[in-house]
């Protein structure tokens, strides 16, 4: 049996303290265990931030990158996923406010379900 791939997994947030940590127990829960989670924080102002921390502290696959300012939408995502581990073979992007959560394996036996390859980013 070949050894799994590592995957990143990405959650970009602004101000998601409803769902946020329904959010990061779906991640967390997951049979398959050789991923690191980036939670990126967007200058979020209502505890989002908190949250993400907790996590982090108890969890050392979790790693919260906070932005420096506000950014919109777009550029939060862009920016989340340069900082995926160069190493990743997979990055997963799962939005904090999924209202489903994130409920299905991160790798069906294919290693594939749900993953997009990673491919280098142009600065």
């Amino acid at each position: 049996m070949s050894e799994k791939p590592f995957v990143s997994v990405v959650t970009p947030f602004y101000n998601t303290a409803g769902y946020l940590r329904e959010c990061i127990e779906s991640v967390l829960s997951q049979t398959y265990t050789n991923f690191e989670y980036l939670l990126v924080d967007n200058q979020s102002t209502d505890g989002s931030a908190s949250i993400a921390a907790e996590y982090a502290a108890k969890d050392e696959r979790v790693r919260v990158i906070r932005n420096p300012k506000f950014v919109g939408q777009v550029p939060n995502y862009n920016g989340a996923l340069r900082h995926v581990d160069s190493t990743a073979r997979y990055v997963k992007v799962v939005q904090a406010d999924a209202s489903h959560g994130f409920d299905h394996q991160l790798l069906s036996p294919d290693g594939r379900h749900g993953m997009r390859r990673r491919r280098r980013m142009a600065d």
